[in-house]
């Protein structure tokens, strides 16, 4: 019999603490499918180990990857439900797997009718739900996209470069003319790395846009996914080891003009009590 450190599953769960690779929604979907995997091959292989081993792998997910909404909202969900067993708790990570698969596609659809057709559009930072929302919309109206480049990292210029390979009429704009071509812009689209019971946490220099967006008048959606709502006390943890990064900042929800999701399009407050109506781990609570 293989020890559990030597399970595929385990090597990938282990990578995902590490260095996850592509966005969130997807080292979240990869978390959470490895995780049921796991657990499947802990219980009938190994079934005296459960559910020690469940919880050291968790416990190495949050403590390497704070920031990651979807894989910090799954190990919430495993410690929430470890008592349940195994049985339960892998039928439990498949659906959380499931969602996060299919919330791209229901989330490009929902964001896409809000971009018209001859529309200004403005984005800063590179969020893979707002380059599938503009890539929908594409498909039936014509409209463009003014992406900033984010720098120092340069996130809109890789996302420039996948709208205009889409077929997307799309300019790479600095950073410090945003206020300038927010002028002439209809609406401005944000990704999020995570919501919270009052605000959101987003790539840095995003607190900036969304000011400006306010004080012109220009409607601005935030574009993610359910999984990335966050309890109160997980999200602050997000927003510290974010900022501890230099890559986050938070910003007020009640700045936004809407927050779109796979299930609709919700206001700001809407948005705000699905965080506040989620349970915390007593095992995550203490910060």
């Amino acid at each position: 019999m293989m020890e559990w450190r030597d399970w595929p599953s385990w090597r990938r769960l282990n990578a995902i603490a590490r260095l996850p690779v592509g966005g969130a929604a997807a080292a979240g979907g990869l978390a959470a499918g490895s995780m049921a995997e796991f657990i499947d091959t802990l219980a009938q292989y190994s079934p005296e180990s459960y559910p020690a081993a469940v919880r050291n792998v968790a416990e190495d997910l949050i403590g390497r990857q704070p920031a990651i909404a979807p894989i910090v909202g799954m190990v919430n969900a495993v410690f929430l439900h470890l008592d349940d067993g195994p049985a339960r708790l892998a039928s439990l990570m498949r659906d959380m797997e499931r969602r996060i698969t299919t919330s791209s596609a229901l989330l490009s659809e929902v964001g896409a009718g809000l971009v018209e057709a001859g529309f200004g559009v403005l984005t800063f930072g590179g969020s893979g739900s707002v380059r599938a929302v503009l890539t929908a919309a594409a498909k039936k109206r014509s409209f463009f996209v003014s992406c900033a480049a984010t720098l120092p990292d340069g996130e809109g210029v890789e996302m420039a470069a996948d709208l205009a390979a889409a077929g997307v009429a799309v300019e790479l704009i600095p950073d410090d003319e945003i206020g300038e071509v927010m002028l002439g812009c209809d609406i401005v689209l944000l990704g999020t790395s995570a919501i919270g019971p009052a605000a959101a946490m987003n790539i840095s220099g995003s607190a900036l846009v969304t000011s400006t967006a306010c004080d012109m008048g220009v409607p601005l959606y935030l574009v993610a996914s359910v999984e990335k709502v966050l309890p109160g006390p997980l999200f602050d943890r997000a927003v510290l080891a974010g900022s501890m990064e230099g890559r986050y900042e938070p910003i007020p929800l009640r700045d936004l003009t809407a927050v779109v999701t796979e299930f609709g399009v919700l206001n700001p407050e809407a948005a705000g009590s699905l965080a506040a109506e989620l349970e915390v781990a007593p095992q995550l609570s203490g910060g």
